[in-house]
Protein backbone atom coordinates (compact mmCIF):
# COMPACT_ATOMS: atom_id res chain seq x y z
CA UNK A 1 0.00 0.00 0.00
CA UNK A 2 1.59 3.58 -1.08
CA UNK A 3 2.29 6.30 1.81
CA UNK A 4 -0.36 8.62 2.37
CA UNK A 5 0.21 11.99 3.97
CA UNK A 6 1.58 11.57 8.12
CA UNK A 7 2.77 8.36 7.14
CA UNK A 8 6.19 7.25 8.11
CA UNK A 9 8.37 8.08 4.54
CA UNK A 10 8.91 4.78 2.60
CA UNK A 11 12.88 4.30 3.34
CA UNK A 12 14.67 3.72 -0.09
CA UNK A 13 18.80 3.28 -1.23
CA UNK A 14 19.35 4.42 -4.98
CA UNK A 15 22.39 4.97 -7.08
CA UNK A 16 22.97 8.19 -8.26
CA UNK A 17 26.12 9.45 -10.74
CA UNK A 18 27.97 10.13 -7.30
CA UNK A 19 26.98 6.91 -5.62
CA UNK A 20 24.40 5.63 -3.49
CA UNK A 21 21.87 7.40 -1.72
CA UNK A 22 19.26 6.27 1.32
CA UNK A 23 16.47 8.16 3.03
CA UNK A 24 17.98 7.23 5.57
CA UNK A 25 21.28 9.38 5.58
CA UNK A 26 19.15 12.54 6.26
CA UNK A 27 17.13 11.27 9.28
CA UNK A 28 17.57 13.37 12.07
CA UNK A 29 19.09 15.47 10.30
CA UNK A 30 17.55 17.21 7.58
CA UNK A 31 14.38 17.67 5.88
CA UNK A 32 13.94 16.25 2.12
CA UNK A 33 12.69 17.55 -0.58
CA UNK A 34 11.68 14.50 -3.27
CA UNK A 35 11.18 15.60 -6.68
CA UNK A 36 9.86 13.43 -9.23
CA UNK A 37 9.91 13.99 -12.86
CA UNK A 38 8.66 11.23 -15.13
CA UNK A 39 11.38 11.38 -17.87
CA UNK A 40 14.30 13.12 -18.22
CA UNK A 41 14.50 13.90 -21.75
CA UNK A 42 15.63 16.97 -24.10
CA UNK A 43 11.78 16.52 -25.10
CA UNK A 44 10.27 17.16 -21.63
CA UNK A 45 10.87 20.70 -20.59
CA UNK A 46 13.03 20.76 -17.09
CA UNK A 47 11.08 23.47 -15.25
CA UNK A 48 10.82 21.37 -12.08
CA UNK A 49 14.64 20.26 -12.21
CA UNK A 50 15.91 24.11 -13.38
CA UNK A 51 13.79 25.41 -10.65
CA UNK A 52 15.75 24.03 -7.46
CA UNK A 53 19.07 25.46 -8.40
CA UNK A 54 17.81 28.58 -8.68
CA UNK A 55 16.28 28.38 -5.04
CA UNK A 56 19.28 26.24 -3.50
CA UNK A 57 20.02 28.53 -1.26
CA UNK A 58 16.80 28.75 0.60
CA UNK A 59 16.70 24.84 0.64
CA UNK A 60 19.87 24.69 2.32
CA UNK A 61 19.00 28.07 4.69
CA UNK A 62 16.16 25.93 5.53
CA UNK A 63 18.26 22.61 6.48
CA UNK A 64 16.14 20.42 3.43
CA UNK A 65 17.72 18.25 0.78
CA UNK A 66 16.91 18.32 -2.70
CA UNK A 67 16.66 14.70 -4.35
CA UNK A 68 15.60 14.37 -7.44
CA UNK A 69 14.13 10.98 -8.99
CA UNK A 70 13.49 9.24 -12.23
CA UNK A 71 12.89 5.97 -13.64
CA UNK A 72 15.97 6.65 -16.06
CA UNK A 73 19.34 5.33 -15.39
CA UNK A 74 22.32 6.57 -13.91
CA UNK A 75 23.63 7.64 -16.91
CA UNK A 76 20.81 9.24 -18.37
CA UNK A 77 20.68 11.24 -14.95
CA UNK A 78 24.22 12.42 -15.57
CA UNK A 79 24.13 13.24 -19.21
CA UNK A 80 20.66 15.27 -18.31
CA UNK A 81 22.20 16.87 -15.57
CA UNK A 82 25.54 18.00 -17.36
CA UNK A 83 22.70 19.25 -20.24
CA UNK A 84 21.38 21.26 -17.90
CA UNK A 85 24.51 23.24 -16.57
CA UNK A 86 24.85 20.70 -13.74
CA UNK A 87 22.47 20.10 -10.62
CA UNK A 88 23.55 21.28 -7.19
CA UNK A 89 21.81 18.26 -6.12
CA UNK A 90 21.68 14.07 -6.39
CA UNK A 91 19.41 12.51 -9.15
CA UNK A 92 18.15 9.37 -8.13
CA UNK A 93 17.82 6.08 -10.27
CA UNK A 94 14.68 4.07 -9.93
CA UNK A 95 15.11 1.90 -12.93
CA UNK A 96 15.98 -1.32 -11.35
CA UNK A 97 13.85 -2.38 -9.99
CA UNK A 98 11.20 -0.57 -12.62
CA UNK A 99 9.58 2.13 -10.33
CA UNK A 100 9.78 0.28 -6.74
CA UNK A 101 10.05 3.61 -4.94
CA UNK A 102 8.00 5.25 -6.97
CA UNK A 103 5.41 2.98 -6.39
CA UNK A 104 5.97 3.40 -2.98
CA UNK A 105 5.25 6.54 -2.90
CA UNK A 106 1.88 6.21 -5.13
CA UNK A 107 4.00 8.17 -7.81
CA UNK A 108 3.96 5.37 -10.68
CA UNK A 109 1.98 6.00 -13.50
CA UNK A 110 1.25 2.16 -15.27
CA UNK A 111 0.09 3.55 -18.94
CA UNK A 112 3.51 5.47 -19.34
CA UNK A 113 5.89 3.13 -17.52
CA UNK A 114 7.41 5.68 -15.75
CA UNK A 115 7.02 8.63 -12.34
CA UNK A 116 4.90 11.05 -12.29
CA UNK A 117 5.61 14.71 -11.69
CA UNK A 118 5.43 15.33 -7.99
CA UNK A 119 6.96 17.25 -5.20
CA UNK A 120 7.34 15.38 -1.78
CA UNK A 121 8.56 16.78 1.55
CA UNK A 122 9.99 14.82 3.99
CA UNK A 123 10.54 15.85 7.63
CA UNK A 124 13.77 15.09 8.86
CA UNK A 125 12.09 12.54 11.34
CA UNK A 126 10.77 10.95 8.23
Amino acid sequence: MPAEVGDVAPGFKLPSADGDVSLGDYKGDKNVILSSMYLISPLVKPTQATSFPQEYKRFEDANAQVLGISCDTVPSHRAWSTALGGLPYPELSDFHPKGEVSKAYDLWNDERGASKRAVIIIDKEG
